[in-house]
């Protein structure tokens, strides 16, 4: 009796070690879950003028502004989605349905962009949340009145001692923006049809003289203005033509200024 007693328990043992094993298995094989990796659907966009696209992508930033000057501006959609809808309030005829787009605009103005977008994947998102909205607001401004423009008095970083006036303009007659005394003891405008300009941002680009005084010894680099519009930071190279050092061994400066 005790013998079959004991077969029986040997005998339930190994099937329930067999259905465990089946479940196991059975688990490892199932599918995974499509949606397990899912996220809300969001409509959210960035604003970039080209100046600032251009310096994100030199620099592997991602600063955008909600206000510009006047120009191309640009609208990206941060994810991907099945369907788009761009619309400015206010303006019955614009409609866009990519996930970008630009705009050129010629005056100060401010518009309203309201994106919708949609998910079709009705299994992660159920009709209720297949769809987002975003309303931002852009403030378009004349190139003119960009705060970047002044005298800002200053230091290089490597002499911090010694302070002196760079002044930073738009050239109403050639259209061109312009500086000067950047380089100390140049006091040569400093022009270039190369150059961009964005809101409180600007990149030049003067390689390419022969001699110390040409083009202040050709500087290039940025500028960035503080959120505040009081500090200015200039990181540019120059030429040191007379000890040999071209274009491609340049001197790194770094111009720290403060508005007057």
């Amino acid at each position: 009796m005790n013998s079959f007693n004991t077969i029986k328990k040997i005998v339930f043992m190994l099937i329930v070690c067999l259905g465990i094993n089946a479940c196991k298995q059975g688990n490892d094989d199932a599918p995974q879950n499509p949606c397990k990796n899912g996220q809300f659907v969001s409509a959210d966009f960035t604003i970039d003028e080209e100046t600032w696209a251009i310096y994100n992508a030199k620099h592997g930033t991602d600063i955008h502004k909600d206000t510009t000057l006047t120009g191309t501006i640009n609208f990206t959609c941060k994810k991907t989605w099945d369907e788009y809808t761009w619309t400015i309030i206010g303006d019955t005829t614009f409609v866009n349905h990519s996930k970008s787009f630009s705009l050129l605009v010629g005056q100060s103005m401010q518009l309203k962009i309201r994106l919708v977008v949609k998910s079709n994947n009705a299994l992660c998102y159920p009709k209720a949340t297949a769809y987002d909205t975003v309303i931002k607001t852009l403030t378009i401004i004349d190139r003119q009145h960009d705060p970047l423009y002044g005298i800002y008095e200053g230091y290089e970083v490597s002499k911090p001692n010694e302070k002196f006036d760079v002044l930073f303009y738009f050239d109403t007659l050639t259209s061109q923006d312009s500086f000067k005394g950047l380089v100390k003891g140049c006091d040569i405008d400093i022009m270039d049809p190369y150059s961009y300009i964005g809101y409180k941002v600007f990149n030049f680009q003067n390689f390419g003289g022969n001699t110390v005084n040409d083009y202040c010894q050709s500087p290039t680099g940025w500028g960035i203005l503080s959120d505040d519009g009081k500090m200015l930071v200039i990181d540019y190279a120059i030429l040191d033509i007379p000890n040999g050092r071209g274009p491609n061994n340049p001197i790194q400066q770094k111009f720290i200024g403060y508005k007057k």
